[in-house]
């Protein structure tokens, strides 16, 4: 009986000894795996993961690891149950709120947006001061149609980091469909002041003119037109009035964006009394904006902000470099709006 006690006992030790090789041969692919990830070498790092979970198929960094390594390898949807099991898991909130944004990216990315909202909704109640996935979500929002959420997302990922230009530019667009042309001009604005040369700068600038040539978006399709307030009805018809007069004054070509540019922040800035009923951020913006249309540097902003579109403004810039410093300088002065 004593030697089949110590045979037990025996046996028992060295089933707990092989484990814990079998673990510490994991954690040790698992680094291997994570250097090779961060060398951006991420089939490599799919073996190691895989083979970690071969030795402990329970092992949920091993698991979070290898969806992330999948996702950032364009193999999302292979990405999605391990990612699932590390978000469900009992794991620190770091990796849960990271699987949960993931998630929320790959279905975002594979035209599924409610289930991009769920999944950012989740990761958000883990970590609610992350940006990316504050702008993850409104992203989401956006292209589920749902815009008076998308646009309260933007406005919160702005006050996480109010030099993100993906935002500003997610807050133009938002406002835009919803046919609020004065928020979404500012917007706009602001996104090319950031971005002035980036691969949206097309879009941006065709979405302005769309502004001042008074074009309505149509409603998207199975929704019904967009009703407006009658402050934001007011907004876009003073954008309208401040173009034909700009129009009647028969302006130079090369100065006629930053006229109407001037004319309209004057503008609304007079019919909205300095005041966006309901939108302090969008206040902030146009009390920015209406001085900088009253400064002497409106026609160097105007240049700078098509300076991706037009070789003509582009050489302007260019060749104005004092005009460029002083607009900056007092861009800088001024101070952006408080975002928070």
């Amino acid at each position: 009986m004593v030697k089949i006690i110590k045979l037990v006992a025996f046996i028992l030790i060295a089933m707990v000894s092989v484990c814990d090789l079998y673990a510490q041969d994991a954690r040790t692919l698992i680094n291997e795996g994570n250097q090779l990830s961060s060398n951006r070498d991420y089939n490599g790092a799919i073996e190691k993961y895989k083979a970690a979970l071969n030795l402990d198929a329970n092992n949920i960094t091993a698991k979070y690891q290898l969806g992330f390594a999948l996702n950032a390898a364009g193999k999302g949807q292979d990405a999605i149950p391990y990612l699932q099991e590390a978000a469900k898991s009992d794991n620190s909130n770091a990796i849960k709120s990271s699987a949960f944004g993931l998630l929320g990216s790959i279905y975002d990315r594979a035209g599924q947006p409610k289930l991009a909202i769920i999944n950012y909704t989740e990761a958000l109640k883990l970590d609610s001061a992350s940006y990316a996935l504050q702008y993850g979500l409104g992203l989401a929002y956006f292209r589920d149609h749902q815009y008076d959420d998308a646009e309260r997302l933007a406005v919160k990922a702005l006050s996480l980091d109010r030099s993100a230009a993906p935002s500003m530019r997610l807050y133009a667009l938002v406002t835009f469909h919803q046919n609020k042309r004065t928020p979404a001009l500012l917007g706009l604005l602001s996104f090319l002041w950031m971005d002035p040369n980036g691969t949206h700068a097309a879009e941006a600038n065709e979405n302005i003119q769309h502004i001042i040539d008074g074009g309505v978006l149509k409603p998207d399709p199975g929704t019904q037109p967009i009703r407006l307030s009658a402050a934001n009805a007011a907004l876009n018809a003073a954008i309208s009035k401040a173009v034909n007069n700009v129009a009647q004054q028969k302006p130079s070509a090369s100065d006629l964006f930053a006229l109407q540019l001037k004319n309209i922040l004057t503008a609304l800035n007079q019919q909205a009394n300095g005041q966006i009923g309901g939108s302090a951020f969008g206040t902030q913006l146009l009390s920015f904006y209406s001085k900088l249309a009253q400064s002497s540097h409106i026609s160097a902003f105007a240049h700078y902000i098509k300076q991706g579109i037009s070789k003509t403004d582009a050489a302007w810039v260019a060749n104005h470099p004092q005009q460029i410093s002083a607009l900056k300088e007092w861009v800088k002065n001024a101070g952006q709006p408080n975002l928070q």
